[in-house]
């Protein structure tokens, strides 16, 4: 969260920058990171790693759930898609309702 609210302070827009809580299949438990769009890539800034990875490269997570200035968005399944990006905001779908903090 700190991470997200400090690059909203340097000017990230809104467009460019998600909280997103996923889902770590190799480790089976939930996680959040943040997600930034620079230069053309989602990039992920992940306190778990000491790197920044391109969302492709984080093949173990599957976005759960969105958040932004607008509020929480649940996210469907990116392989119901066959979308060819893992992390990336504009290529997952969200859900008709936005979910609500601490709800399902």
């Amino acid at each position: 969260i700190a991470k997200y609210v400090a690059l909203r302070e340097a000017g990230l827009g809104n467009e460019d920058l998600r909280l997103l809580i996923v889902r770590d299949a190799k480790l089976r438990e939930d996680h959040a990171v943040v997600a930034a769009h620079l230069d053309g890539r989602w990039l992920v800034l992940d306190n778990r790693r000491l790197v920044l990875l391109e969302d492709m490269q984080l093949k173990q997570y599957a976005p759960m759930f969105e958040i932004d200035d607008e509020g929480v968005k649940r996210l469907v399944p990116i392989d119901t898609y066959r979308s060819s990006s893992r992390m990336a905001p504009d290529a997952t779908r969200a859900a008709s309702e936005d979910a609500a903090l601490g709800a399902h």
